[in-house]
């Protein structure tokens, strides 16, 4: 059967299509959302929907966007078995409803505006994109970087406001093309009229005219077996992680397994730190199991599970608790990945009490250097974790030092050098470091002057900018390099500042222009604090690529004084790039 875009919404916002527990909350981005905009617009194939009729209802949750559970549902109730992301994103666009999210301390609720632009071209090219983005799952491909050309822009991304040609997306669908076209003050006599008028239309019906295909298992079909064909239909891509999979056999095992978990959930996310439900019972499998993903989960009792609920949650305050006071990361964003907090919890959950302080100390050291080298986030996440949780039950006394041993084998050595920074982009994990470091050395952004994290909803990303800017650096870097290579010095996490950018004209100046200004106004700290050389020389457009070199040397000598190596710390490489001053080395 097909149904239309506008009735799966509104089953969706109204409650009469729900989320099983073992569904993964919303995590798709706003270029992704763009990207599916674009894929109906343009009529393209964006997959389909799974659902399950069933009453009673076994475990369920909100939908990200809808209205609540406002009394019983008005039609027959259909559990989301796959289409979440799409449905969601859909829902927050033709609303205008927020979508609710983990973010910061506790959760927030973020509007996705979408802008149309009634002129565009008919055929926009990918040649006329700054670096090509890998599709969505479904298709709608998306390009980063230029977007003159792009049918859709999400807001911020370049003059979509003030009249003219574009249009939000959410305004049509909420008030229709005849509300447009009058407050346009755009008459049939335009010479637009005619193309504009065919484009909102087309826009607006893909609400009715949009068909995805729909499968519904029947109330026969027993919970189990439902878990079964979750994990069937999403075992074979990329889409879940293996250990969201083994969820999907814990939940149909042991329904509400999710709720068990909600007040942990709830008291990290008032401390900054986004951990769901799904996270504790990775823990949980892992404590229980001594593995992540699907393989014994199976031959595990729910008893068992059920059993070690209690030392799970001991053991995410626990590893909570380092964070904030050992390692002193103080915000979600700052971890690349949540894998790196599973072994330290099921340390405190297996060993019946708490680590003794000897481990605690040496906890944050192991934080730092699987972080700084990507342990959990360049693939194979579930494997190392098992690597890395098999170690821990081997490890004795010191079962830090057999994980930090898994890191040195891997890499030769734990000690981050240059080297080993050049080439990474801003979306390496080893930013995340790069922010704990900035923080922790008091780190202010450049333009408004507060400290890193202080403005309500913005996470570590939504702060990174760029030393150099683009348009400052490509004509240099295009007379020495090919233009993939050009853009991919430009976007060097040697090049990557936490600072907003919003002084005017900032795209426009080099760091020879503003640098100076900078530190006049806040001292040489506002540098020494992210890593910045303080070599003037280095400072122009034509020495970018000894800027990039210097900085990686004050980098990975940064990190290093972070996890207690030797040599690391403060200090410059040719240029006086420092680490943050004053930093007590950890010693473990």
């Amino acid at each position: 059967m097909q149904w239309s875009v506008g009735r799966l919404v509104a089953g969706l916002v109204d409650g009469d299509i729900r989320l099983p527990e073992i569904q993964r909350k919303y995590v798709r981005g706003g270029e992704q959302v763009r990207a599916l905009i674009d894929s109906l617009y343009k009529g393209c194939p964006s997959g389909s929907i799974l659902l399950w009729e069933t009453d009673p209802m076994p475990g369920t949750r909100e939908a990200a966007v809808s209205r609540g559970a406002g009394g019983p549902p008005r039609g027959p109730t259909c559990l989301l078995l796959d289409g979440q992301q799409r449905l969601t994103a859909l829902a927050a666009v033709l609303t205008g409803m927020p979508i609710r999210a983990a973010g910061g301390r506790g959760e927030r609720a973020q509007a996705v505006e979408v802008y149309f632009d009634m002129d565009h071209p008919e055929r926009p090219h990918a040649s006329d994109a700054e670096e090509p983005e890998g599709q969505d799952r479904h298709g709608g491909g998306a390009w980063r970087g230029r977007t003159e050309h792009l049918i859709f822009r999400l807001k911020g991304e370049g003059e979509t406001g003030g009249g003219g040609a574009w249009i939000p997306v959410t305004r049509l669908f909420k008030e229709g093309v005849a509300r447009i076209i009058a407050d346009s003050g755009m008459g049939p006599d335009h010479p637009d009229y005619g193309k504009r008028l065919e484009r909102l239309n087309r826009l607006r019906s893909i609400e009715d005219t949009y068909l995805y295909p729909v499968q519904v298992l029947g109330r026969d079909v027993p919970y189990e077996e439902v878990a079964d064909i979750f994990v069937r239909l999403n075992y074979s891509g990329a889409r879940m992680r293996r250990a969201d999979l083994a969820l999907a056999q814990v939940t149909a095992a042991w329904p509400w397994a999710m709720d068990a978990f909600s007040e942990e959930s709830r008291w990290c996310e008032e401390r900054g730190y986004a951990l769901d439900e799904g996270f504790m019972i990775k823990c949980l499998v892992s404590a229980a199991t001594g593995r992540c993903g699907l393989g014994s989960v199976g031959r595990t009792s729910v008893e068992a599970l059920k059993g070690g609920r209690d030392g799970t949650a001991r053991g995410v305050r626990y590893a909570v608790g380092l964070l904030e006071r050992g390692a002193k990361i103080d915000t979600a964003s700052a971890l690349p990945s949540a894998h790196l907090l599973v072994p330290i919890v099921c340390l405190a959950a297996g060993s019946g009490r708490l680590p003794p302080r000897p481990l605690g100390q040496k906890a944050p050291r192991w934080l730092h250097m699987a972080a700084a080298w990507g342990r959990y986030s360049r693939g194979q996440a579930d494997a190392s974790l098992d690597e890395d949780l098999a170690a821990m039950r081997g490890g004795g006394e010191d079962p830090f030092g057999a994980m930090l041993e898994n890191v040195r084998r891997l890499h030769g050595r734990l000690e981050v050098r240059a080297e080993d920074i050049a080439g990474r982009t801003a979306r390496d994990p080893l930013l995340c470091t790069m922010y704990v470091l900035a923080r922790r050395a008091g780190a202010r952004d450049w333009w408004t002057g507060l400290p890193l994290g202080t403005e309500a909803g913005r996470d570590m990303r939504s702060q990174c900018g760029r030393i150099f800017p683009r348009r400052v650096i490509e004509p240099a870097l295009l007379k020495k390099h090919g233009r993939q290579e050009a853009l991919r010095l430009s976007g060097d996490i040697a090049n990557a500042v936490f600072a907003s950018g919003r002084a005017p004209g900032r795209a426009e100046r080099g760091p020879d222009k503003y640098l100076p200004e900078v530190a006049g106004r806040m001292g040489a700290d506002a540098l020494a604090s992210q890593c910045v050389p303080r070599d003037p020389s280095l400072w122009r457009p034509d020495m970018y690529e000894d800027f990039l070199a210097a900085r990686r040397a004050a980098i990975a000598r940064a990190v290093n004084g972070l996890a207690g190596h030797p040599g690391g710390g403060a200090g410059g490489a040719r240029g006086g790039g420092a680490g943050p001053p004053g930093e007590a080395r950890d010693n473990t």
